[in-house]
């Protein structure tokens, strides 16, 4: 009776003894979950005393793999752009600024005549809506990426946005607006190189050459744009113009475009392919100030690869004016593509020109430089995708 006694007594020591072990285990975790929610509540408060930079920091860790990161080059090409784009906006604001107020002291000091304050105030009001309206889409990102400005052949209606359908007064018309064939006051010799978005080995070379005999206009061009040892694609352009009465001319281009995959082994590509194309412009000169322009490029959609691949024809409507007599502002609408371009030019001495302009929110700009009977131009188009599209030219009064 006694053994068993003790044995009872030894287990109930030992249950005991288990007791207080898994009470010891039971306050160790106590103490230790106690300990990490301390630690947690300082690393909060010390999270939330952090400031933005930190906060950023940690943003931009938990972002790691989804931000890109644009490099060197890629940086200074885009802070160039914004640089650019800021100067032009605020060359056209002031412009928009100051024009009116010249105008309205000028009609108020030079004590002029009731209809002739009333049209200064009109040019005033038209040149500030167009350098307000240039400015604010100087300031969006140009964002388009195709060729369809690399056919502009002159370097001067390139640096003025391409807006030529009541510019083209000189050689550069037979492919411009053919009825602009009338404004040559002697024979001229066109020609240009264009390097085109800096694309390995891609260009398009230019040259062409009009006269206005009497009241008559005629000119011829050839212009490729070539991808040595790849493509190579060639337009030779007719036109004539005549001048229908003293406000009104019209024009005809006649075009012929061919090319040709270089090196291919299908017959089906490499084999040379023609096809024809029509261009019409009018030109209508309302004042000796304003001059409106209508070409219709292209109007039977030539194909030249297949019939489901044809050349889109356009509708342009244009209009020039000369607020002062070294100046000229110059706006089209392309109403088809719904495509809108714009520009302006001053001459400095009559030797120093200066240009730009807009190219369906692409900015362009160039200059110019007359000595003698020679004129060397340079215009450039700048766009975000792409690059730049730079042309340089000389024109030559025979």
């Amino acid at each position: 009776m006694r053994a068993q006694g003790t044995s009872a007594q030894e287990q109930k020591s030992e249950d005991r003894g288990q007791s207080g072990r898994a009470q010891v285990h039971k306050s160790t975790s106590a103490a230790e979950n106690r300990e990490q929610r301390t630690e947690n509540r300082e690393q909060r408060t010390e999270d939330r005393g952090q400031g933005p930079g930190d906060r950023g920091q940690r943003s931009e860790v938990r972002g790691q793999g989804k931000t890109p990161h644009l490099s060197p080059s890629s940086s200074i090409h885009y802070l160039l752009f914004a640089i650019h784009y800021l100067l032009f906006a605020i060359h056209y604001s002031l412009f928009a600024v100051c024009y009116p107020l010249f105008s309205i002291r000028y009609s108020l000091t030079s004590h002029l005549s009731p209809p002739s304050s009333i049209r200064y105030l009109l040019f005033a009001i038209c040149y500030s809506t167009f350098y307000l309206l240039a400015s604010t889409f100087y300031l969006l990102p140009a964002v388009y990426g195709a060729f369809e400005s690399a056919h502009i052949t002159s370097p001067r209606i390139l640096s003025m946005g391409g807006a030529g359908a009541a510019l083209s007064n000189d050689a550069a018309a037979v492919n411009i607006n053919p009825a602009g064939l009338v404004q040559i006051e002697k024979s001229e010799l066109n020609a240009s190189y264009s390097n085109i978005y800096n694309a390995d080995g891609l260009f398009r070379g230019y040259i062409a050459y009009a006269a206005a005999p009497e009241s008559n206009g005629i000119g011829v061009s050839w212009s490729r744009l070539s991808l040595p040892g790849i493509y190579a694609e060639d337009i030779f352009a007719f036109a004539v113009a005549r001048q229908l009465s003293d406000e009104v001319a019209a024009g005809l281009s006649i075009k012929i475009f061919s090319n040709e995959v270089i090196g291919s082994e299908y017959d089906f590509y490499g084999k040379r392919k023609y096809a024809a194309g029509y261009d019409i412009g009018i030109l209508y000169q309302f004042t000796s100030d304003w001059i409106a322009g209508i070409l219709y490029e292209n109007l039977n959609e030539p194909a030249i690869s297949s019939e489901d691949k044809k050349l889109k024809s356009s509708l342009k409507i244009g209009i020039r004016f000369h607020p002062f007599e070294s100046g000229v502002i110059v706006a089209d609408f392309d109403i088809r593509r719904n495509a809108y371009f714009a520009g302006f030019e001053t001459i400095i001495g009559k030797v120093f020109c200066v240009r730009i302009g807009m190219n369906d929110l692409r900015p362009t700009f160039g200059c110019g430089i007359t000595y003698g009977l020679f004129t060397f131009d340079l215009g450039l188009l700048s766009d975000n995708n792409l690059g730049f599209l730079t042309q340089a030219g000389v024109r030559i009064r025979i």
